[in-house]
């Protein structure tokens, strides 16, 4: 299951941080009694029952600092510049963001630029038109970040 940037630990009721870079299984995360519920309804209709525990765990809760951090960082502006429109301290912001999103914010930033830019390449722009509007110096510096996020070339990840 994928959630977008900061919305994963209101769902899951968990620090980002102690998920990153792991596949945990739902009842190690949660073992309350509602996650066997949802484990044990997800056997008839899976989809269902993960939609519906999503939306009620999302209900009423405030997304708009993580949503604003993320929109900002993912339009290309500074942590500098995010902690600025904040009211932050630098500090309160990386800690923050590991909670919320697993790393601290000069790594979402990074993120959230390569998901654009495969966006973009996806959608057909030419690689060199991708690397411009995603604010990379030069088509090379596209290629070495992509490589470096994921492991693979953007070919790889258009195809």
């Amino acid at each position: 299951m994928r959630f977008g940037p900061g919305v994963g630990p209101a769902v899951l009721g968990v620090d980002a941080a102690e998920l990153r870079d792991a596949r945990v299984p739902l009842d190690r995360i949660r073992p309350e009694a509602h996650v066997r519920r949802l484990v044990s309804a997800a056997e008839s209709d899976p989809l269902g029952a993960l939609l519906h525990e999503t939306r009620r765990r999302l209900d009423g809760v405030d997304r708009s600092v993580e949503t604003g951090i993320a929109s900002q960082l993912g339009a290309g502006a500074s942590v500098a510049e995010v902690v600025t429109s904040m009211g932050w301290s630098a500090r309160r912001l990386h800690r923050h963001a590991l909670r919320v999103y697993g790393y601290g914010p000069k790594t979402l930033a990074r993120v959230l630029r390569f998901r654009r830019a495969v966006g973009l390449a996806r959608a057909g722009r030419s690689f060199s038109d991708v690397a411009a509007e995603c604010g990379f110096s030069d088509q090379a510096h596209l290629a070495r970040e992509v490589r470096a996020l994921s492991g693979v070339t953007l070919g790889a990840l258009v195809r």
